[in-house]
């Protein structure tokens, strides 16, 4: 069995903080109905995993529209948001890895600008399944990248800054209860 480390409460309320602006930026999002967050105080010795998740059921779309993928941007960088709105201090959590935060958001921007005819030109460049870990968008495509993630970064940042308590008060919440509901 590998060694489980506890976490101490100042990681705790940055892992709880990183989740509930995931939560919250959902529900402003308006695409979804409930928002579950949970954190565990050990984590696993060297795993890259977080002690934190935050799982969201969005409202049934057929076509997904722009603003719904740019809704999962904004989502998908909340966490990171939160704790640069709360604590001045961003970290390696919600980044790092595939399948993380920032891969996902990245992965969505991307789609949507080489996939989908959402970037400034209406522009077909590459099948949606081929953007994974492998392919790079061409240079001339990577600032309307850029602008998508960096859009949803200011607004989730924004979004955040409005409700600075209320991340605040479900941080503290998360902390002490371990798991919350919420829903839209």
């Amino acid at each position: 069995m590998p060694a489980l480390t506890k976490l101490d409460d100042a990681s705790l309320l940055r892992i709880a903080t990183h989740e509930c602006g995931h939560a919250l930026v959902a529900i402003a999002s308006r695409f979804v109905e409930m928002v579950t967050v949970k954190l565990k105080d050990t984590i696993v010795e060297g795993s890259l995993r977080s002690a934190g998740s935050m799982t969201c059921d969005f409202t049934a779309h057929a076509l997904p529209t722009e603003q719904l993928l740019r809704a999962k941007i904004r989502i998908a960088l909340a966490g990171m948001a939160a704790r640069d709105v709360v604590q001045q201090d961003r970290s390696v959590g919600g980044a790092r890895i595939l399948g993380s935060d920032l891969d996902e958001a990245t992965r969505i921007a991307t789609r949507m600008v080489v996939s989908f005819g959402m970037g400034d030109s209406p522009r077909f460049e590459v099948d949606y399944r081929r953007v994974n870990e492998c392919y790079r968008p061409p240079v001339h495509l990577r600032s309307e990248v850029d602008r998508i993630l960096r859009e949803e970064w200011h607004r989730a940042k924004h979004d955040l800054n409005k409700h600075k308590d209320k991340l605040k008060e479900l941080a503290a919440r998360l902390v002490s209860e371990r798991q919350l509901k919420m829903r839209n």
